[in-house]
């Protein structure tokens, strides 16, 4: 088996750079919480107000940096506080308590 030569290696580093560069660009609105506050307020609640990233209340599918913990008013009109975990692309925002 032969190494790759510096060329080929070339070749592949600028590939994975723009692989890179379609798969970041074309996550949309992700890391802005525009669809984490969305997800929350099509439930109901109102006021919604984003928070810091959670590290430990979103599961294996879902993005960290695209995960916000949140305050809000219930439909009651209580407050509540949550977190709302988003994927990157094909997984939707999940609201938890």
């Amino acid at each position: 088996m032969r190494g790759l030569t510096l060329m080929e290696l070339l070749i592949v580093v600028i590939f994975a750079g723009l692989l890179g560069s379609i798969v970041i660009g074309s996550c949309g609105g992700c890391g802005d919480g525009s669809g984490a506050a969305r997800a929350v307020e099509a439930h109901g609640f109102k006021d919604v107000r984003l928070g810091d990233h959670p590290w430990w209340a979103c599961g294996k599918g879902d993005s960290h940096w695209n995960s916000y913990e949140f305050t809000a008013i219930n439909p009651a009109g209580k407050p509540v506080s949550g977190a709302v975990c988003c994927g990157v692309w094909a997984k939707a925002c999940t609201v938890r308590f």
